[in-house]
């Protein structure tokens, strides 16, 4: 049973159905309700942390976007840019260019 219709419990719900399990979805709400944390059209998919299990863990979700991008057929990443603003030297900026030369 998976607790939470969004877009991480459905897709939960997807894999563990792919895997031959029986699965139960309940959600609260009616489809596309506007109480979720994932409303709306923008969110961000960023590497840009500072911490090794974040960025793993982010590059392991990416495939799964992916997939879920092609099961959907509607494109759910837009690659952009991005741009991170600090003084010289600063803690974030010395984390970050750690982060980029891993």
């Amino acid at each position: 049973c998976i607790v939470g219709g969004g877009v991480i419990g459905a897709w939960t719900a997807v894999s563990a159905a792919r895997r031959g399990a029986r699965v139960a979805l309940l959600e609260q709400f009616e489809p596309s309700h506007s109480r979720g944390s994932s409303h709306g059209d923008g969110r961000i998919y960023r590497l840009a942390y500072e911490q090794d299990h974040y960025v793993d863990m982010m590059e392991y979700a990416l495939p799964l976007w992916r997939g879920l991008s092609e099961t959907a057929a509607e494109p759910l990443l837009a690659r952009t840019g991005g741009v991170s603003v600090a003084p010289t030297g600063s803690a974030r900026t010395s984390g970050l260019k750690a982060l980029y030369e891993r």
